[in-house]
């Protein structure tokens, strides 16, 4: 009896399909010629026992998420470089409610990039259920707790966009709970501890939880410079580089964009109180679009002063197209394009006399090394542009 109490506390629950196979089995055992029975070895009721146990953890475990499992899904897959697991921390720490619970699974930051595995879960399964959206069906007598996304900050580092925003949409289900990936950029040099606080976002108060942790610093970055020979017509490619970290290499354009940006239509809007960020291209008329943090009120005169637009959104403006469509693929010495994901171009600050900077981060399939020479390919979506390739040097 203390053996099988011993099992029963050492694996999760036995799954009913995994219970109905080993029952069956057990039941054509017994059915055997008894002249044969005692012809079953220990052996063979060894390594049963052993695949039942073996099943029975793989189910339990197939549906946890981690932050690899979030890394380079989709058709163009990325591997992560070997002994990255290294630098994930688990179980930083967790924060609950007479609704929920809210733990941060794992986190970790590889020198570049900082990535962070939360979940959210019911504390009465009979009671509440966590959803990411509103629509989504739930069974009579269970209260849905709808959850609109999560923000991270960090009090000593700096992140893109001041906070890493993640929308609902990314939340994943794991069983009865809710589970989120988050990444994004900190700019600078991070310190050897950095502070950061996962908070909920929802309109829901049984849904606002928060969570402080620290993540240590464990990695080694470094970064190789591309130093192009020639420039494009309609842009001038401003630095260039790559970064590697234990986890990938991501690849960094700062470019010009001298293409004319389009006027926009005319577009009939009172003077008032808008809301937009430092440096933002677009105002707002709702202090929230589009999941907007830290947004300022100004008067309408100041945004339009410095070239802001009106929101397409919040305000039911014209969408004006922009030449930020345009971005850089890179390409082996025989200007083969090296296979990449997650690419963002961004504006960085306002435009000034027609000329937008941006700055592009793509994650990259490549070796730890590069030849003396490399390729930046104009794109437009997934199109070439009609200009011949950037030749650049690298520099090791």
């Amino acid at each position: 009896m203390n053996n099988r109490t011993n099992w029963d506390s050492a694996y999760p629950p036995t799954p009913s399909e995994y219970h109905d196979v080993m029952m069956n089995t057990l039941n054509n055992l017994e059915e055997i010629n008894m002249k044969r029975k005692h012809k079953i070895t220990l052996t063979l009721i060894a390594a049963l026992v052993a695949t039942f146990v073996i099943s029975t953890v793989m189910l339990a475990t197939m549906n946890y998420y981690g932050i690899l499992d979030f890394f380079g899904r989709g058709e163009n897959a990325l591997k992560p470089i070997e002994g990255v697991e290294n630098l994930i921390e688990h179980d930083l720490g967790s924060a609950e409610n007479e609704f929920i619970r809210l733990t941060v699974r794992e986190a970790m930051y590889d020198g570049y990039g900082l990535r962070v595995v939360a979940v959210i879960s019911p504390i009465d399964n009979n009671k509440y259920a966590v959803v990411d959206d509103i629509e989504t069906y739930v069974p009579d007598g269970i209260v849905p707790i709808v959850l609109d996304g999560a923000a991270i900050m960090s009090s000593n580092a700096q992140l893109e966009n001041r906070c890493i925003s993640v929308p609902a949409d990314q939340f994943v289900m794991e069983e009865s709970a809710l589970v989120q990936s988050a990444e994004g950029i900190l700019h600078g040099d991070a310190p050897e501890i950095i502070h950061l606080t996962y908070t909920l976002r929802s309109e829901n108060e049984r849904a606002q939880l928060s969570v402080s942790f620290n993540l240590q610093n464990r990695a080694v970055p470094r970064t190789v410079v591309l130093s192009p020979t020639t420039q494009g017509e309609n842009f001038r490619i401003v630095d260039t580089k790559i970064i590697y970290t234990q986890l990938a290499a991501y690849l960094n354009v700062t470019f010009e964009n001298y293409l004319p940006a389009p006027q926009d239509e005319p577009f009939d809007i009172q003077d008032g109180i808008y809301y937009g960020t430092p440096g933002a291209v677009y105002f707002h008329n709702d202090l929230n679009c589009s999941g907007m943090e830290n947004a300022q009120s100004y008067e309408l005169s100041e945004f339009l002063e410095r070239g802001g637009r009106a929101c397409p959104l919040c305000l039911d403006a014209l969408i004006v197209p922009a030449a930020r469509v345009m971005y850089f693929a890179l390409l082996d010495a025989d200007k083969n394009e090296i296979a990449s994901q997650n690419t963002s171009s961004s504006q960085v600050g306002n435009e000034m006399n027609g000329v937008r900077i941006y700055h592009q981060i793509s994650i990259l399939q490549t070796s730890d090394t590069l030849p003396d020479r490399v390729f930046l390919q104009p794109m437009e979506g997934s199109e070439r542009v009609n200009t011949a390739p950037i030749e650049c040097e690298v520099i090791k």
